[in-house]
């Protein structure tokens, strides 16, 4: 079902965004080929490709496709139209646990990426949005995208 969601918005030019999560390499390599950005942690990226970091941004960066890499502490790769874009993480402090950082950093992105904003701000707002997230488990306890934008203004996004 998920690859066929997929294949139809690819077909019908409507923004394709992945995470491939720990799913099997035949679904995950199907769903990147259809797939306009997809998000890779650090070592999901070195499994897909089976090289290191250095080998692995020269092969995708002449892609058709944009990469996020999730880098945790070390913020964000983006690799998108031949160009490699490094977002720096944010500190944080006293976190809580870093369960669904990684899904905020999605969710953060295509929200920034669909409203036109371009994709190292995208990158900038995910980050932050994580390192918000690290310190909650709550999600109740995100700020809105209005309060985030102020945020990221005070910690240097603009």
């Amino acid at each position: 079902a998920i690859i066929k969601a997929a294949m139809i918005a690819h077909q019908n030019s409507i923004d394709v965004f992945f995470d491939p999560g720990p799913r099997k390499a035949s679904m995950r390599d199907k769903l990147v080929e259809l797939s306009d950005t997809v998000f890779f942690n650090k070592e999901e990226l070195l499994s897909y490709t089976g090289k290191d970091f250095r080998d692995s941004v020269r092969e995708l960066i002449n892609q058709r496709r944009t990469y996020i890499i999730k880098e945790g502490a070390a913020g964000s790769t983006c690799i998108s139209n031949g160009i490699v874009l490094h977002s720096k993480a944010f500190r944080v402090d006293g976190f809580e646990h870093t369960i669904g950082a990684g899904d905020v950093f999605d969710a953060t992105f295509i929200s920034f990426t669909i409203k036109g904003t371009d994709i190292r701000k995208s990158c900038a707002y995910a980050n932050l949005m994580a390192a918000i997230k690290l310190k909650s488990s709550a999600l109740s306890k995100l700020p809105s995208m209005d309060l985030l934008i102020k945020m990221g203004e005070e910690n240097g996004i603009m």
